[in-house]
Order: structure tokens, then sequence, then C-alpha cells
């Protein structure tokens, strides 16, 4: 998934075509791998500059423009304009153009110190560092910063620095039949409903929804529409309803309409195919939605083991529910080897899940990168608010 595979994937469509994603490796040289013929076109969000078309690549029109954008951790003081830099430590790789920018703001008097990241680090590892505290601060696109901030509550969005930047994608100077149609494809789709809708599916920061809305109750017996539904299927899988209730909430804010842009359905924003591998059909009604999400929920705290405690096998349940069981096993594991206990999710596991963004760790798992901040938050709201339907 991704912006720049979305449209792609439209214009191949179009153009009656079977799109082939490579996806290039870390630090790898895509224009090197364009000219090899190992693509036909570079699809990643890429800079139009002259210093790269020089190398005998073009670029196709621009179809979005970002700007670079300082970044820093929500408890951090915020970065609101340059003079906020002011004794503030900027961490950027140093072969990056965000590191000429950096040395411009210090040209300009701003007063701050500049770290220069390791070589294998890239921008996504830096906004990762932010998010852990591992660093005060970084420079990254604006629509990177977008898509991290839209899954992360950590990351504090600061100053847009100018100019803009247009940003392209690139073919090889000999394949002008392919540049033409890309560019006739972005003239005609840029800022339409396509692109819009497409980007806002990805990089808009939606107003966000008071995480204690679902606390907010008149009626200290009814927490949800869907109690009655939901009171005797919990009985029955031996939950308590009331977590189940703040899950729900989590998942889809009790829209049982809600879509999620992966494709997930219903209250518990349960996938399309596993909801048909537990018999349910689709469309999903609340009820059916409630018991294909608590059913799934059933499935996967069985995959732990049973002399685990019950509180630890309903937060793995819960962490594995939202990233898979695969890389909370991957969590453990790693978390062990961290010297923590791989039977317990907060400030064990959950630390380690928060590693595997981290390539160093990642690239020795078995299932990889996973967006770790996703599922400690997941269970840690999830935690918060059933916690605070138990105090009622």
């Amino acid at each position: 998934m991704g912006y720049e595979y979305d449209l792609m994937k439209k214009f191949a469509k179009q153009q009656g075509l079977r799109l082939e994603v490579k996806v290039a490796p870390p630090g790898a040289d895509m224009i090197a791998m364009l000219k090899a013929g190992e693509g036909d076109v570079i699809a990643a969000s890429t800079t139009i500059t002259p210093e790269r078309q020089a190398r005998g690549i073009a670029f196709t029109r621009h179809y979005h423009r970002v700007q670079e954008q300082l970044l820093t951790h929500i408890n951090a003081l915020p970065l609101p304009d340059k003079d906020a830099l002011n004794s503030r430590t900027l961490t950027i790789k140093g072969s990056h153009a965000y590191w000429q920018t950096a040395q411009q703001l210090l040209n300009e008097g701003y007063n701050f110190t500049l770290v220069e990241a390791s070589s294998d680090q890239t921008t996504s590892d830096l906004i990762s560092a932010v998010n852990l505290g591992e660093v005060d601060a970084t420079i990254a696109d604006s629509h990177l910063i977008a898509v991290e901030h839209k899954f992360n509550d950590n990351l504090q969005p600061g100053l847009k620095l100018e100019p803009k930047q247009s940003l392209g994608w690139a073919v090889r100077h000999n394949n002008p039949e392919l540049l033409a149609a890309l560019n006739q494809y972005i003239k005609k789709n840029y800022r339409g409903h396509f692109f819009n809708v497409t980007y806002n599916k990805y990089f808009r920061n939606e107003k966000r929804i008071d995480r204690y809305q679902g606390q907010r109750l008149t009626d200290s017996t009814r927490l949800s529409p869907y109690d009655d539904l939901i009171k005797p299927l919990a009985a029955q899988y031996h939950f308590d309803w009331r977590m189940l209730v703040s899950q729900m909430y989590q998942e889809s804010k009790f829209n049982p309409k809600a879509k999620s842009f992966a494709g997930a359905l219903g209250l518990f924003q349960v996938m399309p195919r596993t909801a048909q591998e537990l018999g349910v059909t689709l469309p999903l009604t609340p009820e059916t939605g409630i018991y294909a999400g608590v059913s799934y929920m059933d499935w996967t705290r069985d995959r732990f083991e049973k002399t685990l405690p019950l509180d630890e096998r309903l937060w793995f349940a819960l962490a594995a529910y939202n990233a898979g069981f695969g890389h909370v096993n991957d969590a453990r594991r790693l978390a062990r080897q961290q010297g923590w206990d791989g039977n317990k999710w907060f400030n064990n596991v959950e630390k380690a899940m928060l590693l595997l963004q981290k390539r160093q760790y990642y690239s020795k798992v078995r299932f990889g990168y996973v967006r770790g901040t996703e599922p400690v938050n997941y269970v840690r709201q999830i935690r918060d608010r059933y916690t605070a339907y138990l105090a009622l």
C-alpha cells in the first residue's frame, strides 16, 4: 500500500499494464537501479533536482509538493518557528539534503547543535528515534511526517520550512513515450478527485476525536449502543464485556459502517477474509461484526500459551489483534534478548515492539518490520479506557 503505489496502480490499469513493484533496500541508489533496467519508473517521493536530472534520467511534471519540516517529541518544547531551535539538537543524516538545510539555518545565526546521524540510518529511522525519545529533533519532508503523525500521537510536527519542493516520478531519458503518458496522467488527475482522495487516505491528519470521548457517560450502566449484543458473547468466550466495549470503541468509535483504508470493516474492524474464515457473511451487520471481532479475539488469545497470567494473555491478544501474532512473538523473543520479561507486555515486550521499527532489530527477526507504535498505543489506550469503565 502507499500513496505512490495507489497512483501507479491506477496508471497501470488505465494503460492495460500489470504493475510490478520492487522495493529498493535502505540506502540503495534508485537512479542506478533505474538505469540498469531493474525498473521503469522511480515512484518514491523523489525531489526533482538538477543534480539528479544530470545523471541521465527524466522527471515527470510534479505530482505533489512538500516542505521540509521540523519534528520533535510531543513531550518536548515545540518548534513552531526558527527561533525555537536555539539551544536544541538536530540529528540529521549528513548525506541528505536536510543537512544542507540545517547548515543554512546555522549560517543564518540560529544557535543549535547539529549532530550527524549514522550512515545506515534512514529518515524513517530518525523519525522513529524522535518517537522513542532517543534524539531531540530532526528534519523530514512534510508528507513523511504527516503519515507517521497519523498513526503516532507521540510526534509533534513543527515549522514547515520554505521553499516548497516538487516531487516527480523518474524514467530513463530514452523512454519518452512512458514519460509522456505519465505526464498526461498527472496533468489529468493532479488535484482532481482521485489524487485528493488518495492523498487524504494516507496523509491527512484528521481532527482527532478526544480519546476519552468513550468515557463521557451519563448512564454508567450503558457504555455503548451495543452492550446488549456484546454481553452474551463476552460471557460465552470468557471476556470482560467492558474490555470488549473499550476495544470496539478503539476500532470503530462505535460506527458499524466504519471501513479502514486497508479494508477492515465493522465495529471491530475485521478484514473481509478473516470474517469469511469465521463463517461470517458480508456485508457485516452490527451483530455479525461484533461476533466476528469477539471470535477473532478468542482465536488470537488461544494462540498464546495458557501458562501465561490471564491479564498478560489479554494484552498479548490485543497486540496480536492489531499487529499480528508473528510480530508479537518476534517482540517477545527480542525482549528476552534485551534482558526484559518476555511474558509481560507493559514496560517489557511493548518496549521490544518499539525496537522492531529500527532496522538493526527488525532485520534479524522472522516477520521483519512493524510500526510498533501502533500496537503499543492500541493496547495502552484500550487498557486505560477499560480501567475508566471499571471505575464507573
